[in-house]
C-alpha cells in the first residue's frame, strides 16, 4: 500500500472517528488546550501517547513526545502550536488539521439515569468509595471534615459486585480501587479526589499495562460532571518523592496507576497543590533541582472539557511525568460511551404508557447515521425487549421494542444500538397497571404486531371513497396490495398474510380521501 493511499484510509477513519460524538474513540480528547488562566499546556519530552489524539482547539508541543497513533486537530490552524526544541515523533500516521470537532456532553445524563447505587446525601455531605477486588465501601460523612471512618455522622455502606455497577454521587467523591473485578463505573456530579491507585484485576498477574491488553473481562469508568484530580496524598508522591524526584526506588508512595476510561465533562483533569509553596510539599528539592512527585501512568482513556496541569513549572518542577497507553478494548466498548440522544439524530425515548400487567406491547425506536453504515449489536434491558431486524446497513434504521410489565410500578431502562459510527442510548419507560383489557390499537393499526405469518390491519372511515392499502419492505420496493377499492364509512379489517415473506420490518401504508397513514408492520418467524 503506497502513502497516498494511506492517507486517504486514515483520513476515512478520522471520518469515521471525529465525526462520531463518543470520547473512547481516542486515548486523549479535549475541548480547550488553553486553562482558564489563559496557560498554554504543552505535550513535551516526557509525554507518551500510545492512542489516538484529539483536540477541538490548537494542541500545543515542545521539545520530543512520542505520538504513536492518530493525532488530529480541529480549528483554523494548519499547524500544531510550536514551542522550545519542537521535535515530536509521530509514529503513527501523519497528523491531520481541520479535522470535525467532536462533542463532549454537558452531563453524565445516561449513568445518573441507570446507577443501580444512586446516593445524594445533600449539599452538606462528602463520600469516598473504595473497592477492593468485588468489595465496594462507601462512606457519607459532613463537608469540610477530614475523613475518620469512626467519626459521629460518618456511615458506612459494603457491597459487592455483581459483575456489573453503576455508581452515582451528586456530591463530592474521594476514590481509590485495587485490583477491581467487574465492569464498574464510578460517576459523581461534584469533584472527584483520586486518593490512590484505581486499577483493575486481571486473569494473570503482572503489571496493570500488560492486564487492559488481554481478554480481561474487568472494566473501570471514572466520570465526573465538574473535574478530577490527583488528590495530594503520600500514596500519590505528596512528599517530594522525600526529595529523590524521579529517582525514588519506593514506586508505591509515588507513582500513580489508573487502568480507566476517565472523564472531566466540566473541567479538567488535573492534581492538587500544584502551586503552593506554604503546603510544605513544595520544596528546593537536592539532586536534580526538581519537585517532581512521580509518574503517572494511565491505561485508558481520558477526555476533559480544558486540559489541566498534570505537570508544572514551580521552583524547578512540580507534578507528574505522563506515561499514557490506549486501552484498545474501550474502542467500541458500550458501557463508556457518555452521550445524549440528540434531536434530528435518533429516538429521544420510548414511552408506552401504562400497560396492563402481563400484556406485550411494541414500540419502534428510530436509529439515524451520519454516512451509510451497518447496524451491530441491540440491547434493552429487562423488562424491556429489543430485536434486531433487516436491514443492516444503510442510515436509517427501525428497532421494534416489547415490554411486558411483570407487576404493578413503574419501569425504567434503556435501549442500546450500537452501530458502525457510534452507540445509541435511548431511555424506555412503561408503567404497570392492574388487569384488564389490553392498550387500544392505534388507528390505523395491526394486530397481533409483530406477528407470525398474519395479523389483521385495521381503520375507521369518517366518510365513504376509495381506500387503497399497500405493503412495502423496509427498502421501500412494493410487496403487495391489500385493497384498492370504495369502501363505505364506518370500520374495516383487512387480513395481511405474509407467510411467505422473509422476517422483517414492513410499512403499511393506507391512502384515505381524508388522509394518508404509514403503519410499522414486523415479521417475525
Amino acid at each position: 500500500m503506497n502513502r497516498t493511499t494511506q492517507r486517504l484510509l486514515f483520513i476515512v477513519l478520522v471520518v469515521v472517528l471525529v465525526g462520531s460524538v463518543h470520547g473512547v474513540n481516542y486515548m486523549y480528547l479535549s475541548q480547550y488546550e488553553m486553562t482558564i488562566f489563559g496557560d498554554r499546556i504543552k505535550f513535551w519530552h516526557e509525554d507518551t501517547c500510545g492512542g489516538p489524539v484529539h483536540s477541538n482547539s490548537q494542541i500545543a508541543i515542545m521539545e520530543n513526545p512520542v505520538f504513536y497513533d492518530l493525532v488530529t486537530q480541529a480549528g483554523p490552524e494548519n499547524d500544531f502550536w510550536r514551542g522550545s526544541d519542537y521535535n515530536p515523533q509521530f509514529l503513527g500516521p501523519d497528523p491531520i488539521f481541520h479535522a470535525l470537532p467532536v462533542t463532549i456532553p454537558d452531563s453524565l445524563y445516561y449513568y445518573r439515569r441507570t446507577a443501580n447505587h444512586y446516593y445524594n446525601p445533600g449539599a452538606y455531605h462528602q463520600m469516598r468509595c473504595r473497592i477492593s477486588g468485588s468489595q465496594v465501601t462507601m462512606w457519607t460523612w459532613y463537608l469540610g471534615i477530614a475523613f475518620d471512618s469512626m467519626a459521629p455522622g460518618t456511615v458506612r455502606e459494603d457491597f459487592a459486585i455483581d459483575s456489573a455497577v453503576c455508581i452515582f454521587t451528586e456530591t463530592q467523591l474521594e476514590l481509590m480501587g485495587y485490583d477491581i473485578i467487574g465492569d464498574v463505573v464510578i460517576a459523581s456530579a461534584k469533584r472527584i479526589r483520586i486518593m490512590n491507585d484505581v486499577r483493575v484485576g486481571g486473569p494473570t498477574s503482572g503489571p496493570p499495562e500488560y492486564r487492559v491488553y488481554e481478554d480481561n473481562p474487568n472494566y473501570v469508568v471514572i466520570a465526573s460532571e465538574g473535574e478530577i484530580k490527583i488528590a495530594n496524598t503520600p500514596a500519590n508522591g505528596r512528599n517530594n518523592s522525600n526529595g529523590y524526584g524521579f529517582g525514588q526506588s519506593d514506586q508505591d508512595s509515588t507513582n500513580v496507576v489508573l487502568t480507566a476510561a476517565i472523564y472531566a465533562l466540566d473541567e479538567s483533569f488535573t492534581f492538587e497543590q500544584q502551586n503552593d509553596p506554604d503546603s510544605g510539599y513544595v520544596c528546593e528539592c537536592p539532586g536534580d533541582g526538581q519537585d517532581n512527585r512521580g509518574t503517572l501512568y494511565l491505561y485508558g482513556a481520558l477526555t476533559q472539557r480544558r486540559r489541566g496541569y498534570l505537570h508544572r513549572g514551580t521552583l524547578g518542577s512540580t507534578g507528574y511525568a505522563k506515561q499514557t497507553r490506549y486501552d484498545e478494548r474501550l474502542r467500541y466498548r458500550p458501557n463508556v460511551v457518555i452521550e445524549i440522544p440528540t434531536e434530528g439524530e435518533t429516538t429521544d425515548s420510548v414511552n408506552f404508557g401504562n400497560v396492563p400487567v402481563g400484556t406485550a406491547v411494541w414500540d419502534t425506536a428510530n436509529i439515524y447515521l451520519p454516512y451509510d453504515g451497518t447496524l451491530g449489536n441491540v440491547m434493552a434491558t429487562w423488562p424491556f425487549y429489543a430485536v434486531r431486524t433487516p436491514p443492516y446497513s444503510g442510515m436509517h434504521f427501525l428497532i421494534p421494542v416489547r415490554f411486558i410489565p411483570p407487576h404493578i410500578g413503574l419501569f425504567t431502562g434503556m435501549l442500546q444500538v450500537t452501530t458502525s459510527f457510534r452507540l445509541y442510548h435511548i431511555p424506555i419507560r412503561g408503567r404497570g397497571v392492574t388487569g384488564g383489557a389490553p392498550p387500544p390499537i392505534p388507528d390505523p393499526g395491526a394486530y397481533p404486531n409483530p406477528f407470525n405469518a398474519t395479523t389483521m390491519f385495521r381503520f375507521n372511515m369518517q366518510t365513504a371513497g376509495n381506500v387503497k392499502l399497500e405493503v412495502f419492505d423496509i427498502q421501500g420496493r412494493h410487496v403487495r396490495t391489500l385493497m384498492d377499492a370504495w369502501q363505505s364509512a364506518g370500520a374495516h379489517q383487512v387480513s395481511f398474510n405474509a407467510e411467505n415473506l422473509p422476517s422483517g420490518l414492513y410499512i403499511a401504508r393506507l391512502i384515505m380521501p381524508d388522509r394518508v397513514r404509514n403503519v410499522k408492520l414486523l415479521l417475525i418467524k
